[in-house]
């Protein structure tokens, strides 16, 4: 964490301002926002700095989540330590909207997938779902648990996170494997068009300004590091330590196609999107299968 806030704020903004000042920025809050003593949850600089859309949420969590349709996307963006269990930011937060967030989200998504003018559903948050990286931050078991399942019910079709310092991007992904990690289930593997109809594809791009770049620490072949919880704060640092399991990439589950039929929602899509159907067969990696990333050794 910085030591000097200011500072790291105002060179935030100078670096990004060849690209703000021609556009909107629509921030997602992460761990590195969160400023103990900086208001009640510790958010107080980020909410002073950006004037976001109204989501219905309590004062002290204004701006935290909310959403905003561009042309036929709605856009939706999370706070995910509230559901992470990594303890990355200046205090430990997890579980401070006591569901509020949660009960938000369906409801925002079930709208979305309801409404014939949407054809994208595109969630933007900070730690991720999935990544092979290795000895970096790793996959969070929290935002599997709580968010995931609604992600597959509602049919988005694109989530960007940050977090890990490098680019990385899933298959479609559809239900989870019954592991203590509920590893996804990849459902397609084509690379010349990506059928989000089938699966909620998951992009990281953490790359961009970083000095600590994750870029060369994949994991060969690929696995993931998953936090499963965390430990008691350690007396020196006040943090609490992640536990981690490690898990394989699963494979395309056999006899699963690869011929995508869309490329994007359609009505019909959006009427018969419902529970989640049931997973694949759960597979391991072989030898000549893709796994369930696609990956990037240079930066975005």
């Amino acid at each position: 964490m910085a030591n000097d806030r200011v500072r790291t704020w105002s060179d935030w903004f100078e670096n990004n301002t060849r690209s703000a000042r021609h556009r909107p920025w629509m921030p997602a809050a992460g761990n590195h926002e969160n400023e103990l003593g900086n208001g009640p949850l510790g958010y107080g600089a980020y909410q002073a700095y950006f004037t976001l859309p109204d989501a219905g949420a309590d004062e002290q969590l204004h701006g935290l989540w909310y959403a905003f349709t561009a042309g036929a996307v709605r856009v939706i963006s999370l706070h995910n330590d509230d559901v992470a269990y990594q303890d990355g930011g200046n205090s430990y937060v997890h579980g401070y909207s006591g569901g509020a967030q949660e009960r938000w989200l369906e409801r925002e998504l079930a709208a979305a997938d309801a409404d014939p003018g949407i054809d994208w559903i595109v969630v933007c948050m900070h730690q991720v779902v999935i990544s092979t990286a290795d000895r970096f931050n790793g996959a969070d078991l929290g935002i599997r648990e709580r968010w995931v399942p609604l992600f597959d019910r509602y049919g988005v079709d694109l989530v960007v996170c940050g977090h890990e310092h490098h680019y990385e991007r899933s298959h479609p992904i559809r239900g989870q494997q019954p592991t203590d990690t509920r590893t996804p289930i990849p459902v397609a593997t084509a690379t010349d068009v990506i059928d989000t109809t089938r699966g909620t594809v998951h992009m990281v791009i953490g790359g961009g300004g970083t000095s600590a770049p994750s870029n060369q620490l994949f994991f060969s072949p690929a696995r993931a590091r998953v936090i499963t919880g965390v430990g008691a704060p350690d007396p020196a640092t006040g943090k609490r330590p992640p536990q981690y399991v490690l898990e394989d990439a699963p494979g395309r589950p056999s006899g699963t196609p690869t011929t995508p039929t869309a490329s994007r929602r359609s009505p019909s899509t959006r009427a018969t999107a419902g529970p989640t159907p049931p997973s694949p067969s759960p597979t391991t990696p072989s030898a000549g299968r893709s796994a369930t990333c696609c990956r990037s050794t240079g930066s975005p």
